[in-house]
């Protein structure tokens, strides 16, 4: 008796038993062997020698074993059991290699991290059938994880083209809304990727061509407008889209960062709330809600979003930091005593209370509840920072602010910053050695702890007690010696005791050791072009520090100065000007008020120039008869 597999039978029972459980596929397995062994009997009772023979070593045909290897594969994957589904899927592509079989492997492959073996795959059967719809996709969703945007974008416009002109062949009706459908979803695949690529003129051209839009092609449409700065178009496409599909988050949340952009703080805050209406239990979008409505100085809007839903105690310090920033300290002041006085703990635990917000007291109120504060019990003792912080800079008052910082403690995210803080309020009473004496205590509470020995050595620095500094570097190094500040202020105050060429191999080795350390390749591009010497390193090292920290006034000055040096004047300009204005008009240090007249005069401007040298002086410079003396022969040039 012969018995042969039916080959088509089986696929078609496969098809069926993918539907059911795990178990079922087992006992499908088992019935297939019992069969093949039953076969194997029966052709054995049949044969005409009588001779026993030693066991069969059995092998699967290649159709049988593809089909267990596809068993196998579904199992283990519906089981999570990754080892078996890479196994499975590797043998099937070796197996039966075709574009079906290979689109399914790279799936799995892909869904269990191998994306080169994937990608290796799904251009293998690329090569086979280069206008399968899934292995496009797929090769495009693999490049699009590598972050090569350009090429998945290539890889779906080249299979856009020629899929139009495969699709031109389908007559039937299902066929064409198939292809609408299909056709639909490759132009909003390949309108994102124009945006990941940053093709953002391109996005738009492509999707204008499109006669009928999507919410979502006009959510991609308004955010390739937006990125060219054409604002009030851009907000025409979100609008658009949000009327196609008013739940559409993502359209709300890109006109309210439009509406921020013009300041439109009310707008922004009315896009917000519609997303916050659509799940107000998310923490991520009250945040930026109650942001604008800060901004907008709609505190009932607060009151309302803190009332109506559970808020934590970070959320709402994290509400009064943006209060604070925004110099709205009553509002600021309130929130952090209702978190003292317990009254988001009595909603939190009993339900009772809310954490409603009283705007609208009065100012005697305010002050009758200032005057109490101190007499709370604390629980909530982060608030004790903020509102300290608070007092001190609208009120100015020392004594309040220095008892709510002094309540915070050692495992508070604020514990550092109250400490800086107690020891500038109390340097600027005049308390220098209580100031001295609290920060040696907190040195001694957390001997580990690199912030206070810094702090400490900024204040000798500060007192251009520069052995003192260098003592207690010298001490911290020995117990943290690779740490790159310490490194870097042991080189300065070096520096200030006039040990120059001791402070640039301090300075050398930290670039040689951290390549993108902004302070140490600042101080040797500097001192190299200072010294006249190897201004190409130099600019090289100061473009690198300007990399790094490109809004740093004193770095764009270092770089100005450089380029300055090496007759490179229009950028120099440009660099110089833009240090002046990131140090604010009356922060300006005399050195670059300096470099700015002379840059000027070497750009022929005599006014911008005696600008820059007046306000090198009125900066007190350090060398003031050599500014005077630049002022009067700028002013004897016609």
């Amino acid at each position: 008796m012969n018995f042969k597999l039916n080959i088509p039978l089986l696929k078609g029972i496969f098809i069926i038993m993918r539907r059911v459980s795990v178990f079922c596929y087992l006992c499908f397995t088992l019935l297939c062997t019992v069969f093949v062994c039953s076969s194997c009997a029966i052709s054995s009772t049949n044969s005409t020698s009588a001779t026993l023979r030693p066991p069969v070593d059995w092998k699967l045909s290649q159709d049988s074993e593809r089909i267990y290897q596809l068993l196998k594969l579904f199992s283990a994957t519906t089981e999570k059991n990754t080892e078996d589904a890479l196994s499975a899927a590797r043998t099937l592509s070796e197996l039966n290699p075709t574009p079906d079989i290979l689109g399914e492997v790279a799936v799995v492959l892909l869904i269990n991290g191998q994306v080169a073996e994937a990608k290796d795959i799904a251009l293998s059967g690329l090569k086979k059938a280069p206008f399968d719809e899934r292995l496009n996709y797929l090769l495009a969703e693999i490049y699009t994880q590598e972050k090569r945007y350009q090429d998945a974008l290539a890889i779906l416009l080249n299979y856009q083209k020629n899929n139009k002109n495969k699709a031109e062949l389908k007559n039937k009706k299902a066929d064409k809304q198939e292809q609408i459908r299909t056709e639909k979803e490759l132009q909003q695949e390949i309108a994102r990727l124009y945006l990941l690529s940053g093709f953002n003129s391109e996005a738009e051209q492509y999707i204008r061509k499109i006669s009928q839009r999507g919410p979502l092609l006009d959510y991609y449409l308004g955010q390739a407008l937006f990125a060219q700065s054409k604002i009030n178009e851009a907000e025409k496409s979100f609008l658009s889209s949000v009327e196609k599909a008013p739940s559409f988050e993502q359209a709300y949340l890109a006109l309210a960062a439009l509406y921020e952009k013009q300041e439109r703080w009310n707008k922004a805050a009315e896009m917000r709330k519609k997303v916050f209406d659509f799940d107000p239990d998310n923490d991520k979008y009250h945040g930026a809600l109650i942001y604008d409505l800060l901004q907008a100085n709609d505190f009932k809007g607060v009151n309302s979003v803190l009332d109506g839903s559970v808020q934590n105690v970070e959320f709402l310090l994290d509400v009064a930091s943006v209060m604070y920033a925004n110099k709205q300290y009553e509002q600021a002041e309130l929130l952090l005593k209702n978190i003292l006085s317990g009254k988001y703990d009595s909603k939190e635990q009993n339900d009772e209370m809310s954490v409603k917000l009283n705007f609208e007291q009065s100012n005697q109120q305010n002050k009758e509840n200032s005057k109490q504060a101190l007499e709370i019990p604390v629980r909530k003792i982060d608030a004790n920072y903020l509102l300290g912080a608070l007092v001190y800079e609208s009120k100015k008052d020392a004594d309040t602010a220095l008892k709510y910082l002094k309540l915070i403690p050692q495992n508070s995210r604020f514990y550092q910053g109250s400490v800086n803080l107690i020891v500038y309020i109390l340097l600027n009473q005049g308390k220098k050695q209580e100031a001295i004496a609290f920060l040696d205590n907190s040195i001694k509470e957390t001997p580990n702890n690199l912030y206070f020995l810094k702090i400490k050595t900024d204040m000798y620095i500060s007192d251009k007690e520069y052995q003192k500094a260098l003592d207690l570097l010298n001490k911290a190094l020995k117990d943290f010696p690779k740490d790159v500040e310490l490194r870097y202020s042991y080189g300065a105050v070096l520096e200030e005791m006039g040990r120059s060429d001791e402070s640039l191999a301090v300075m050398e080795e930290l670039v040689k050791e951290f390549p993108f350390f902004a302070g140490a390749l600042n101080y040797v591009g500097y001192t190299l072009t200072e010294q006249g010497k190897d201004l190409d390193r130099a600019a090289q090292l100061l473009e690198r520090a300007y990399a790094q920290a490109p809004d740093n006034p004193h770095i764009i000055d270092s770089f100005a100065w450089v380029k300055f040096k090496k007759k490179d004047y229009k950028k120099a300009w440009n660099l110089i000007k833009r240090a002046v204005e990131l140090s604010g008009k009356d922060a300006v240090e005399s050195v670059i008020w300096e470099h700015y007249g002379m840059i000027a005069e070497a750009m022929g401007d005599k006014k911008e120039a005696l600008k820059g040298y007046k306000s090198a002086l009125e900066a007190k410079h350090e060398k003031p008869e050599f500014i005077q003396q630049k002022i009067d022969n700028l002013k004897k040039k016609p």
